[in-house]
């Protein structure tokens, strides 16, 4: 993580002295902090120090508790302005601003979005609904309770279909792609452990795209992949 500030100011006591430094996760720059102190203290004591082992660790902080890439980019942006970001949890709700002009926002949803608003694009088939009923095209699908929908739906629709819990995020349980019944059988299992009601659709290729709008204009964009190795087979 890219920091830029650090400072050391003397105490009245001989040997002790005050070290400031800037981080952009908590945890990761008070654990850089303890063992810088190791560090020192194990070279004084001509011991050996396990810094790649501390370097993996700071690595897997920053991957845990960094804030995502949307709500990064709505941060910056903030600051660019000379709107002050203060961080709220360990997860993704910040506040810009102070006093009266603050607003919160938690990843890229703001204080001023309603709970009917959550609540409908919480569930992906009413979601689906909403957006045809607009003229918008959605891929064609039911809900499934059971496998044996499941498959009759598969069925009717024709394979490759994506299987994905109705309610979730983050891509849990979405299985795509899936080609046969019995690959059906494994997806279906998956969604389930996220919610008993599981959509199967039309399976469509294509790209997927997560982009950020602020003021209307479009200040971000991510090109989500699903992780794969290319090995030699060995």
């Amino acid at each position: 993580m890219d920091v830029g500030f650090g400072k050391t100011h003397n105490t009245s006591e001989r040997g002790i002295y005050k070290v400031v430094y800037r981080y952009r996760v908590e945890s990761a720059g008070l654990l850089a902090g303890r063992e810088a102190v190791a560090l020192v203290e194990a070279t004084a004591g001509r011991r050996l120090f396990d810094i790649d082992k501390v370097v993996a660790r700071l690595k897997e902080l920053r991957e845990n508790d960094l804030l995502g890439p949307s709500t990064s980019s709505v941060v910056e942006e903030a600051k660019r302005r000379g709107i002050p970001a203060l961080r709220l949890n360990d997860v993704s709700l910040v506040q810009l601003g102070y006093g009266s002009k603050q607003r919160r926002i938690q990843a890229t949803m703001t204080d001023r979005t309603s709970a009917l608003g959550v609540e409908i694009a919480d569930e992906k088939f009413r979601t689906k609904e909403l957006l045809l009923r607009a003229g918008i095209p959605v891929p064609k699908g039911a809900i499934a309770w059971s496998l044996e929908e499941a498959t009759r739906v598969a069925e009717e629709i024709g394979y490759p279909v994506a299987v994905k819990p109705e309610v979730g995020h983050h891509g849990k349980g979405i299985t795509a792609r899936v080609s046969d019944a019995q690959e059906l059988a494994t997806a279906f299992a998956s969604a389930q452990k996220y919610c008993d009601s599981v959509i199967v659709e039309r399976n469509l290729t294509g790209f997927d795209f997560r982009v950020l709008v602020i003021n209307g204009k479009l200040v971000a964009a991510a090109l989500r992949e699903p992780a794969y190795v290319i090995g030699n087979g060995t």
